[in-house]
């Protein structure tokens, strides 16, 4: 902590270095967060909290928003160190795993607005567009494979930060729409959308996606082109060196194969979950129960503005455009 002048002009900017109180709650937590001033490090902002009586299964109960697993004595260890303590449950993997339901129950107040993403099914253009207009919460917040601990850090400080100026929060992403109910629940407030298309141009589309992303990225380093290479047997930075007529047979294994490009993905999308048994009469009942909101890529536009208001927003790709021209992905399945 910096040290205080004592000179009266220095007294307005005190604030900017005076002691915080430890988050009793984990809405206490997100807030908290929320003063990480961008850039610094979560180090600095712990050791401006005063944890003056805090022990192990105080933090526990904050961090996870539980009872502590074990029973602790009233003192704590002699080496117990609460800002690192802090830190290493924040970053654990139970948090990790919880993050998403915990951030949600942290602000019960603010509206919902819940995108279940089909893959290829518009969800970019959705996302950009409502992403702006409402506090994001990505249903990945808690991937360590897509997001590493100091971008982690970054994203909860953001939404702590705007938390307080928001009244509604947009949770987008690829999750399905009964991974999210058991999640999360669903209030009479929540609105659940999404959008569908055509199943053929759907299974073209992310195949030509599929080799499009591999091609992004020849090395495999992120974990979905990874595990698509090691399904269509490519092994890594091999990709570039295939001809034209290689890459569109590619495209094909990858339209034939079931699992990486499976015939009813968005009955498994709005269903009970990809894990389990994939129906079009379960995800109608889904549907049905929890009252979503669908459309589809040919009413895109129109919904868009009927719902949304929507201006400047671009039409769902086409089979046989470039889904993303600036990052090279070219669209081999025609």
């Amino acid at each position: 902590m910096s040290d205080r002048s004592n000179s009266p002009r220095d007294v307005p900017f005190w604030p900017d270095t005076m002691p915080l109180p430890a988050p009793a709650t984990q809405r206490e937590l997100f807030l908290l967060l929320g003063l990480l001033p961008q850039g610094a490090s979560l180090h600095s902002l712990l050791q401006r909290v005063d944890w003056q009586g805090m022990t192990p299964a105080r933090i526990e109960q904050v961090v996870f928003g539980r009872p502590p697993h074990e029973a602790f004595t009233t003192a704590p260890p002699p080496e117990f160190d609460p800002p690192a303590a802090f830190a290493y449950a924040l970053l654990s993997p139970e948090f990790r795993a919880g993050v998403l339901s915990a951030f949600l129950r942290a602000f019960p107040e603010l509206g919902r607005d819940i995108f279940i993403h089909v893959p290829k099914c518009a969800g970019t253009d959705l996302t950009m567009y409502l992403g702006q207009r409402q506090l994001p919460l990505p249903s990945i917040i808690g991937s360590r494979d897509w997001i590493d601990d100091q971008r982690f850090v970054q994203l909860l400080s953001g939404l702590g930060r705007n938390i307080p100026f928001q009244k509604r929060l947009f949770v987008y992403g690829h999750i399905t729409l009964g991974d999210y109910i058991r999640l999360a629940g669903l209030r009479p407030t929540d609105r659940i959308v999404s959008v569908l298309r055509d199943p053929l141009e759907l299974m073209v589309s992310q195949a030509n996606y599929v080799v499009g992303r591999m091609r992004q990225d020849p090395t495999g380093k992120d974990p979905d082109t990874a595990e698509w290479m090691q399904a269509l047997g490519v092994a890594p930075g091999t990709i570039e060196a295939l001809a034209e007529d290689e890459l569109k047979n590619l495209v094909v294994s990858a339209l034939l194969d079931p699992q990486i490009t499976p015939p009813d993905r968005a009955c498994g999308y709005l269903g009970q979950g990809l894990a389990n048994q994939l129906s079009f009469e379960d995800a109608i009942g889904q549907i049905i129960t929890h009252d979503v909101e669908l459309t589809t890529t040919d009413r895109y536009e129109d919904w868009m503005q009927e719902r949304w208001g929507g201006e400047g927003h671009h039409a769902p790709q086409r089979v046989g455009d470039d889904p993303d021209p600036a990052r090279g992905q070219a669209l081999l399945l025609r």
